[in-house]
């Protein structure tokens, strides 16, 4: 019978040696011994009238008692003609796919990195911004959950501070990222930049259920007036009321015909022919993904100039801190919160108000919607635009923004009974 006395009295021969339990009920399990001194449990059995012998592990690791255990576990398979090393060696590969799996499920915040990598390898601009929200509305709460635990009950977690703070819009729009988010989640597997070792194993959409948080935007209405933008333009002018050179993003927003706010953030020296009189920007920079031509006015040629100051050697129009990137969106709307925070009953508005107040102005001064779309850079999504028309619309292009720029100037070199004087708050 073997004991743990034994057991440690057992020495290593020239060649490996076994020894077979003599006690009554243990048939077939023993021990072998190496010529290193190593000492393994073992239990033999026949498979088909061939003789096999499992391994229970080495003595250093279990009890001789476990040792026993093991070995009476692996004899009631025998009992129902199982092979014990085949049930083993299954669960075995049954344990490692189940730790594999663990391991490549993929969480919220993988999920949205990998969303966001998406984004950027299709030139979506929206990459930055989905970024923004996963590290500051949606990781706090349930970056390290796996996606395919996600419950409604999960989404609302995440919506439900935002909407205590009545940032109704701004839930609205991290629900829809997580809606975006978890349907990409979905078609994982049919990505091209698709990773074997990351699985989300999700096939319904939890946000998709939670209710909006508000059920109808209402659409953007301010549009500025004239006499604003008379006060406002020689209050951006002024580094001591509005940083510099944000207050030039904004004159040139108004002076380029109201083109987006990003287009002109990220706007790069090569870009403007002033030979030409043109402003080519690359399909790579715009929404539409199209070439989109800008003719350049004098008044925008004089934003240029003093823009040199301010841009030194930079190949950005408004590089940021570093010169390498350029000023960033969020960096603009701050400035311009803080602005109208301390000016005295003074309407809130954006950048993208600016967009607006052109389009808008465009309208009362005649000029036709299709020149006005053109000049924005709008998508024309009729058959016709979409698929046949190849004419740039230079002309009517040049003719809106000349109409636009004389009107422009009259604004800004008002008359000063027409000043509305701006004073901080007491």
């Amino acid at each position: 019978m073997l004991t743990d006395t034994k057991l440690k009295k057992l020495k290593g021969r020239k060649n490996s040696y076994r020894i077979f339990d003599k006690t009554i009920g243990d048939p077939g399990f023993g021990v072998r011994v190496t010529p290193n001194g190593h000492v393994s449990f073992f239990q033999m059995y026949n498979v088909e009238g061939k003789r096999r012998f499992m391994n229970l592990g080495s003595y250093s690791d279990w009890k001789l008692s476990e040792a026993r255990d093991r070995a009476r576990e692996a004899r009631k398979h025998l009992d129902k003609n199982e092979d014990p090393q085949d049930i083993r060696d299954a669960e075995k590969k049954a344990k490692a796919e189940t730790i594999r799996r663990k391991k490549s499920r993929g969480t919220v915040d993988t999920l949205f990195d990998c969303y966001a990598d998406w984004l950027e390898s299709q030139g979506k601009r929206s990459a930055n911004q989905v970024r923004r929200f996963q590290h500051a509305y949606i990781v706090p709460f349930i970056g390290e959950m796996y996606v395919a635990d996600l419950e409604p009950d999960d989404i609302r977690a995440v919506l439900r501070p935002i909407i205590k703070r009545k940032k109704m819009v701004l839930a609205n729009r991290v629900r829809a990222y997580l809606v975006a988010a978890l349907n990409f989640a979905i078609s994982w597997k049919d990505k091209p930049n698709y990773t074997s070792r990351i699985r989300f194993e999700i096939v319904m959409n939890p946000a998709q259920v939670v209710e909006k948080p508000l059920k109808e935007e209402a659409p953007g209405e301010r549009v500025l007036s004239e006499e604003e933008i008379f006060n406002l333009w020689e209050q951006w002018g002024r580094e001591e009321v509005f940083p510099q050179p944000m207050g030039q993003v904004l004159r040139l927003i108004l002076a380029s015909g109201g083109q987006r706010v990003e287009e002109v953030l990220k706007a790069e020296w090569r870009e403007f022919d002033l030979k030409k009189g043109l402003w080519v920007i690359p399909p790579r920079r715009t929404k539409s993904k199209r070439w989109h031509v800008v003719p350049l006015t004098s008044l925008m040629v004089e934003e240029l100039e003093a823009l040199r100051a301010h841009s030194g050697d930079s190949w950005l129009l408004f590089p940021g801190k570093g010169g390498k990137s350029p000023i960033r969106t969020d960096s603009l709307g701050q400035a311009l919160r803080r602005f109208c925070a301390r000016t005295y009953n003074f309407e809130f508005f954006t950048a993208r108000d600016l967009q607006r107040t052109v389009k808008t102005q465009m309208g009362w001064l005649r000029i036709p919607k299709e020149d006005r779309d053109r000049l924005q850079g709008h998508a024309m999504t009729d058959v016709s635009s979409k698929h046949y028309d190849r004419y740039d619309y230079l002309a009517e292009k040049r003719e809106a923004m000349d109409t636009w720029e004389a009107y422009l100037r009259g604004i800004v070199a008002g008359k000063e009974s027409n000043v509305v004087h701006m004073e901080k708050q007491a």
